[in-house]
C-alpha cells in the first residue's frame, strides 16, 4: 500500500458521504418546496381567517338583532363578535402575506395558474 492511500473502510465512509450528498436537495429546490409549503399554509390560514370573521359576523349579528332580554341575553354575543372578527381578520391578513411570500419565492411556472 502506498502512504497517500486510504484504508478500505475510509473509502467507505467517503463514498456513503459522497451519496448523502449526492441525494441532498439543492438550494434552489429546496427554497421552491418551502415556498410550495407556504402558499399551501398562506391559503389554509385565509380560509381559516375567513371562517372565524364570519362566524363572528353572525354572532355579532344575532347579538345586535335580539330582542332586549336583558343583559344576560344574547347581547352578549355582540361583544365577543366583534373580537372574533378581528381575530379572524388578522388570521387572513397573515396568512395573506404568507401565501404571497410562497409565491413570490416559487421559481418560474410553479406559483398559482401553472400548468
Amino acid at each position: 500500500m502506498s502512504e497517500h492511500a486510504l484504508p478500505a473502510d475510509a473509502l467507505e465512509v467517503v463514498g456513503r458521504e459522497a451519496r448523502r450528498d449526492a441525494r441532498r436537495a439543492s438550494p434552489a429546490q429546496e427554497a421552491r418546496v418551502s415556498a410550495a409549503g407556504r402558499m399551501t399554509r398562506g391559503r389554509s390560514l385565509v380560509v381559516l381567517g375567513f371562517v372565524v370573521a364570519l362566524l363572528g359576523v353572525v354572532g355579532y349579528c344575532v347579538g345586535s338583532l335580539a330582542p332586549g332580554a336583558g343583559a344576560g341575553g344574547l347581547e352578549a354575543l355582540v361583544g365577543p363578535g366583534l373580537w372574533l372578527i378581528a381575530a379572524g381578520t388578522l388570521i387572513w391578513l397573515c396568512g395573506s402575506v404568507v401565501y404571497l411570500t410562497g409565491v413570490l419565492d416559487a421559481g418560474p411556472g410553479e406559483g398559482p395558474g401553472a400548468p
